[in-house]
């Protein structure tokens, strides 16, 4: 990791509702404590600079110690569009990547649980300081999982301001403009992506 760029912040994503799984998924048991210390322990081994949980509101299980950022998926910002509320994961990702002025942001959904440090390294070792990386798998881009430069904001903003917020067509358009790269997902790296939706994916 030492010839790598630096992860200036990584934003442990937990905006979701959890309506399908009926109780708050980042207080879920994973590896014997709440799914989302699991995951911010996960991005902490990539030894950030600044780490932070990115949610609309600040989350009841949030330690003082944490630091917490509003999720722009549920506000009224006047300088994003207001044709679309709720806009998602990715007023997630926006709000993380306006947190810096350059450099890279590894961001991580709370329900991705079987991500590995190992993984997000691996990603980390192909960018550059201008250049992350996004995996693709054949359900397509795995955008909660990823490492983005700063200028990805602006491209976020964008596409906000278009009246888009999907995240498809978002990392679709930093592919072709070289803001990121594709990295293609192995079949023994597909486990990696399990999503905690339902209590049945618990089983």
């Amino acid at each position: 990791m030492t010839s790598s760029p630096r992860i200036k912040l990584a934003a442990l994503i937990a905006g979701g509702k959890s309506r399908r799984m009926g109780r708050d998924k980042a207080l879920l048991k994973w590896g014997g404590k709440p799914l989302w210390r699991y995951q911010w322990e996960t991005l902490a081994a990539l030894e950030p600079e600044r780490l932070v949980v990115v949610a609309p509101e600040p989350p009841s299980w949030l330690p003082t110690s944490v630091e917490w950022v509003k999720d722009h998926g549920e506000q009224n910002d006047p300088g994003l569009s207001s044709r679309i509320r709720p806009i998602g994961p990715i007023g997630g990702v926006l709000a993380a990547l306006e947190l810096i002025q350059e450099g890279l942001v590894a961001a991580l959904a709370v329900d991705l649980p079987a991500m590995t440090p190992e993984y997000l390294a691996g990603l980390q070792a192909d960018c550059s300081v201008s250049t992350g990386v996004v995996p693709h798998s054949p359900e397509g881009f795995e955008p909660l999982a990823a490492i983005y430069p700063a200028a990805a904001a602006a491209s976020a903003r964008q596409w906000i301001g278009e009246g888009h917020h999907d995240l498809q067509g978002w990392i679709g358009r930093l592919v072709n403009e070289g803001i990121v790269l594709k990295r293609e997902v192995g079949l023994g790296e597909l486990a990696l992506f399990l999503n905690l939706n339902t209590p049945e994916d618990l089983r």
